[in-house]
């Protein structure tokens, strides 16, 4: 290369990046594709700050390079770029291919350019900067001979975390435009069954050559898999893993916006098939998805039955609203069991004009004995909070399933709501939360029998265990859960997670300093749960558990996808609401924490929980106390001291101690409230060592950990199974396992969902 083209540092790099993006785009107005570089170009920076250089430098380099760089630099033998720094070569390769558009390039060419990206890779991870890599030689690459395609895969080996593609931030004008571009240079050159496979891939997110071949056995699907995984244009296999692919996010979408555009007939039976293979993978979600987008109702709603509580009760909406309302009649009788499952979720969810709706075209149905003792079944537990009538019902749904035999049919849902708490929710009456106790563990019990899942007594034992919380016998809270850890009931992970909670809350206000750290790493294990719904418990708990009295100064990073009201019914969102309050009181945000108490203590009405009201009212204390309005903040005070009092409903104050402890003696307490006031007017909260974050948690765990034992659980996380990992370090399979075993015992964890749980996130944090 000339000396008179050596870039040298004189200006800025936005001098640099100016004019080449300048340059680009000139060419690419005379090659028909402005529109690309238009997006992309403002996006990369072509120079570090060392290798910038001034305008005239740059735009005689540049030019000169135009007239006759290409033939020297990238059709010569040698692999060096001389007198180029990385961001020089970066720039250089891309125009190679992209301001010739009447070139035609010989594999060799192509090699070298793959090359020279590979080369740059390491440098070079900028998201912008892969994105223009891929698009570059992706959607030009029919040039390279007619109907080949060049080799590009092996430098998009670790594309899923470097290569991100401009996905839901383009213009539906670009968007058209880049579709066109593929269309026209691309697709349209490929076979017929090529196409077919291709779009009826793009239902999955994952999948393998097993699953090309369900999708479309008709074709010589290897050999396309084959050429296609050669090409790395739509498709690239998944680092670590023994045949799974994924689709480039961009041409998913192309295949997806093709997809849509096919026979619809065609279109079902393609989200059949991808219904059938999800549903005997275990995949429910995806599964129920599928076959709704297909229109198979019966299909739709035999998935949703083996389904239910990972479907319903997670709290993810996959399939449609409509599909209750579109069910033809016939079907709704066939499976009215089915049916009221969803009815039961319109209700939960806060539609309560539309279930209303199906409600009565429920009743309406000329069904027999079975299916109008579940429509019935289905109007008393949908009276939230009642729990007198929703006895009732549950008892009389007993009696007929005994009396006609009718075990198989029915299912019964989860009263908890993914919520930590109970009596948060069901304790409605002021006076009554003995009673409400006793009520919800026979409520609990004939549900149990209902389902033929008896717990015994443990339910019983955590409801009284929570009561006992609450109210400041905290011994007696204790024997509770010893009694309940000691049942058979303990088994069930719904139990377990409450409990541990429970026990959490126990060390707290005793000032077990010892347990806390203890249940805190307990608790975080328990996200690995296998049931959906039963890890959403587990992400209230330990939320529920840093919030409240936890120093985690990472709350809000951590939380914020959890408590999102849409993922979970209504009754949970009295606990969600007490969760992000909590958040507004820590970071001192008064008058937002004053308005939104407010809203939540009108929810909390309207959903007859009392203690959601309390602690409505004691954070409106809190803001106005921190506002300098003291008459308010007592008012509030009363408020609440009136609700707790005949219950003695202790606890909420006692987490209020420090934000109200100037107003006790100044306080007009109702005369039941006497003992609270008297109680917190000396209280002092015992001294407790501060929750570990889980960043603290994760990196004390991760000390124990030795190097080859790190490189181990790289492998596991990249998805590799034992025997794998143990061909990548070239030692027996046991070998592997006994690792795994020392790795988990180091971890406190109890297997592989753990494990990625914890390094998974490390790794998205990373990135």
């Amino acid at each position: 290369m000339s000396a008179d083209h050596t870039i040298t540092t004189k200006n800025r790099t936005e001098e640099i990046a100016e004019t080449t993006q300048k340059l680009l785009h000139d060419y690419f107005e005379r090659s028909g594709s402005a529109s690309l570089i238009n997006r992309l170009a403002p996006d990369v920076l072509w120079f570090s700050e060392e290798e910038s250089g001034g305008k005239e430098e740059a735009a005689r380099y540049l030019t000169a390079w135009k007239e006759g760089f290409f033939n020297s630099y990238v059709e010569s033998e040698s692999y060096e770029a001389k007198n180029l720094g990385e961001g020089c070569s970066l720039c250089i390769a891309n125009l190679a291919l992209l301001v010739h558009p009447g070139k035609t390039f010989t594999l060799h060419q192509t090699r070298k350019l793959t090359f020279i990206f590979r080369r740059l890779r390491d440098k070079n991870t900028d998201e912008s900067t892969w994105e223009i890599i891929h698009l570059a030689v992706a959607t030009l690459a029919p040039k390279t001979a007619p109907g080949k395609l060049p080799e590009i895969s092996c430098s998009l080996d670790n594309l899923r975390y470097l290569n991100r593609f401009t996905t839901g931030d383009l213009s539906l004008d670009e968007t058209r435009s880049l579709y066109a571009l593929l269309q026209e240079k691309v697709f349209r050159h490929f076979t017929q069954e090529k196409k077919d496979m291709l779009t009826a891939l793009s239902l999955f997110d994952v999948f393998t050559l097993s699953q090309a071949k369900y999708m479309y056995p008709s074709g010589d699907t290897t050999a396309m898999m084959r050429e296609e995984e050669e090409s790395g244009l739509f498709l690239y296999l998944v680092k670590g893993t023994t045949g799974s692919y994924r689709f480039f996010p961009v041409m998913r979408q192309f295949l997806a916006a093709e997809f849509s555009a096919r026979d619809p007939k065609w279109q079902s039976r393609c989200y059949l098939k991808a219904a059938r293979w999800h549903y005997a993978a275990g995949n429910y979600l995806e599964a129920m998805q599928a076959a709704d987008k297909g229109d198979d109702y019966d299909m739709a709603l035999n998935i949703l039955a083996g389904g239910s509580d990972s479907i319903l009760f997670s709290g993810r909406r996959t399939y449609r609203r409509s599909l209750v309302k579109r069910c033809p009649r016939n079907v709704v009788k066939r499976h009215i069991h089915t049916i009221c499952l969803m009815v039961y979720d319109l209700y939960y969810s806060g539609m309560k004009d539309e279930f209303r709706t199906q409600y009565a075209r429920l009743r309406e149905i000329d069904a027999g004995v079975s299916e109008r003792a579940a429509v019935h079944f289905l109007g008393t537990m949908t009276n939230f909070n009642n729990l007198d009538p929703m006895i009732t019902g549950a008892k009389e749904a007993l009696d007929t399933i005994r009396r006609y035999n009718l075990w198989k049919e029915f299912k019964t849902p989860h009263l908890g709501f993914c919520c930590p708490t109970l009596l948060l929710l069901y304790h409605s009456t002021p006076g009554q939360l003995l009673t409400e106790v006793e009520k919800l563990a026979e409520l609990q019990s004939t549900l149990e029998r209902i389902g033929r899942h008896e717990y015994g007594s443990a339910w019983s034992h955590l409801f009284h265990a929570e009561y006992y919380l609450l109210t400041g016998d905290w011994e007696k809270g204790l024997g509770e859960l010893s009694a309940l850890e000691a049942s058979p009931g303990y088994a069930n992970p719904s139990v377990k997670i409450r409990s541990a909670y429970l026990r959490g809350w126990l060390a707290f206000v005793t000032g077990r300093a010892s347990s806390i750290r203890e249940i805190e790493t307990e608790m975080h294990g328990y996200l690995a749960s296998t049931a959906e719904y039963q890890t959403l418990i587990a992400s209230l708990s330990e939320c529920g558990f840093h919030l409240m009295f936890g120093t985690d100064s990472n709350i809000k990073k951590e939380y914020k996808r959890i408590l999102d009201p849409q993922r979970f019914y209504f009754p949970s969102h009295t606990y969600i609401e007490i969760m992000k309050d909590r958040i507004l009181l820590r970071d001192g945000k008064d008058t937002d924490l004053l308005a939104e108490a407010e809203t939540h203590e009108t929810h909390a009405r309207q959903r007859k929980s009392v203690i959601g009201m309390i602690f409505a009212l004691l954070n409106q204390a809190a803001a106005y106390k921190r506002l300098g309005e003291e008459e308010n903040s007592l008012q509030a005070l009363e408020e609440a001291l009136t609700l707790a009092g005949p219950d003695h409903l202790i606890l909420p104050f006692i987490l209020f101690s420090d934000e109200l402890k100037d107003l006790w003696k100044k306080v007009r307490a109702p005369r039941h409230s006497a003992s609270i006031v008297e109680t917190m007017s000396q209280y002092t909260r015992p001294t407790s060592p501060e929750i570990p974050s889980l960043e603290e948690m994760r990196r004390d765990q991760i000390k124990k950990l030795t190097g080859r034992e790190m490189e181990i659980i790289h492998l596991a996380v990249q998805g590799l199974k034992n025997k794998e990992i143990a061909e990548e370090q070239k030692v027996a399979e046991i070998t592997i396992k006994k690792a795994m075993s020392t790795i988990y015992r180091k971890l406190n964890i109890s297997g592989r969902p753990e494990l990625l749980t914890i390094f998974g996130e490390e790794k998205h944090e990373e990135e």
